[in-house]
């Protein structure tokens, strides 16, 4: 049997967009804005369960037209929805993340399953990242929801054995506090106790925003409130595990929501007894210090979904198997290699060092390995999700450049395409700006010239390093071709004293986007 799909699904799309002996009228957004579509009772009817009920209730008007209302999605939504009822496609490419995350909640509300796992793997596969920046959109629109249980199961390793990324999600004052409290009280989180303790107090002032920030500006009814709101969460904290400075400057200024023996118990752990406190107050299960490594209860749902997280486990494991001591660089300090890394990731704030999801591990060091530009072909040929840091000779300069591709030694004089590579220049002491340049134009992103003696090239000229890059003349910075904007003001060129080139490994396992 011949299937001719694409026939079909090109007709029933003319069908759409001709509007033909259409019966229905869907208004998507809110009134007076929302914007009308004309289409087709039938068909609506046998592809979306939601349609199906609204149309067994919606009534005719005088032309016999039905009218449905959908006010919760935007039409830039459901243009991608309607085409995929009709035609039965849609391209995630070039798609935002947000976008693509919003596309899947409506495909879920429609009834269109497939539709909805299938951008449910495809984000767990490639926008991991984002799925735990945004963790808890992530954890509600798949908690007890049948049709995304993949994503609900992602959402249930990620807090159960790397809680510290909920911690620091973006949203993570929206967590439900079912949730808050399980990450609480998980063993292997790596942050100290005192900042644990500092999320639940955000948390519960995200909760009561009438409540002031400010702890002495409490009244006796705000004190209760912010105690009824932790009342399962500060059980959990690890009161013996915070030092005695913490003490008295970040846990002090809440003593009137804590117990009162557990406070007092802090107070002598303060003054520096010789004998730890003993306290029935303080739950012998919280004493213990974090990070002791927990099982992953299985799911108990399809088998399908079993082996998804169990291979989601195997590969966060064996990235965790990298050694953590990656080698520090010679030219900038850990700070610095966070907010390289939250460029990556496209944050419009830096990782913090102990938040940092990416690991940097070294491939050459000029002083170690050679500055020519054969040796970084030696080293970095078919190597991947790449950072060049260099530092400029007789000034303290620092530039750099992002390329997520492969650098190809083969390639004779050509471009090498992508939309994710920056180039930039760190802020020091004597220089005090730092900036970033994404690529503007992703056709000039990387250019790739062995043969002419040219080491890492972004944009041909907006960073370029040729022959011998400790001589004068051998590097330039000019212009910003292919990019958004100069990373140096000079346009001479120079020698560099230092350069480093860096892998980039996400360390739990989830692929880095190219």
């Amino acid at each position: 049997m011949i299937k001719f799909y694409d026939r079909l699904s090109s007709d029933l799309t003319d069908l759409l967009e001709n509007e033909y002996d259409y019966n229905v009228i869907v208004k998507i957004g809110k009134a007076p804005n929302f914007k009308p579509y004309k289409a087709h009772a039938a068909i609506l009817y046998q592809r979306s369960t939601l349609f199906r009920r609204e149309l067994g209730e919606a009534e005719k008007d005088e032309n016999s037209i039905k009218e449905i209302r959908v006010d919760y999605i935007t039409p830039e939504i459901f243009d991608i929805i309607i085409k995929y009822i009709y035609g039965g496609y849609v391209s995630l490419d070039n798609m935002k993340t947000s976008i693509m995350f919003e596309l899947m909640s409506a495909a879920n509300d429609f009834g269109l399953v497939e539709l909805a796992q299938h951008i449910q793997s495809h984000m767990i596969e490639h926008n991991a990242n984002w799925l735990c920046l945004n963790f808890a959109r992530s954890h509600r629109i798949s908690f007890r929801n049948e049709n995304l249980q993949e994503l609900n199961q992602f959402c249930v390793n990620i807090s159960s054995k790397y809680p510290d990324l909920v911690f620091n999600s973006r949203d993570f004052t929206s967590l439900h506090e079912n949730v808050l409290v399980s990450i609480v009280g998980h063993d292997n989180s790596e942050m100290d106790e005192t900042s644990i303790f500092e999320r639940i107090i955000e948390w519960a002032l995200a909760q009561n925003p009438k409540i002031s920030p400010s702890p002495d500006d409490w009244s006796e009814n705000d004190i209760l409130t912010i105690k009824s709101t932790l009342k399962k969460c500060l059980p959990q904290i690890r009161y013996s595990r915070i030092n005695s400075d913490d003490i008295f400057n970040k846990i002090r200024p809440y003593q009137q929501i804590l117990d009162e023996n557990v406070w007092a118990d802090l107070m002598k752990r303060y003054m520096a007894l010789p004998k730890p406190p003993k306290s029935p107050s303080i739950n012998p299960t919280t004493t213990h210090p974090r990070g002791i490594s927990i099982t992953i209860p299985q799911s108990k749902s399809s088998s399908s979904h079993s082996h998804t997280t169990e291979q989601l486990s195997r590969e966060i494991d064996s990235s965790l198997k990298i050694s953590s001591n990656h080698s520090l660089s010679a030219i900038v300090t850990d700070e610095q290699i966070a907010e390289i890394a939250s460029w990556i990731d496209g944050r419009s704030s830096p990782f913090e060092v102990s938040n940092n999801p990416y690991e940097f591990q070294l491939i050459l060091r000029g002083s170690c390995d050679g500055f020519n530009y054969k040796t970084f072909w030696d080293l970095c040929n078919k190597q991947s999700h790449t950072v060049v840091i260099l530092k400029i000779n007789g000034c303290d300069e620092i530039l750099g450049g992002y390329n997520p591709l492969e650098w190809d030694k083969q390639k004779y004089r050509g471009w090498s395409k992508t939309d994710k590579s920056f180039i930039f220049k760190i802020g020091t002491e004597n220089s005090p700006e730092t900036i970033l340049s994404k690529v503007q134009n992703p056709d000039q992103a990387i250019f790739e010239s062995y043969y002419d003696g040219n080491g890492p090239n972004f944009g041909g000229t907006a960073l370029r390093m040729k022959d011998d890059f400790k001589e004068d003349k051998s590097c330039v910075c000019v212009g910003h071709k292919g990019y958004e904007k100069s990373i140096r003001t000079s346009k001479a060129t120079f020698s560099v004293d230092e350069y480093e080139v860096f892998k980039v490994i996400n360390k739990f396992g989830l692929k880095i986007p190219e």
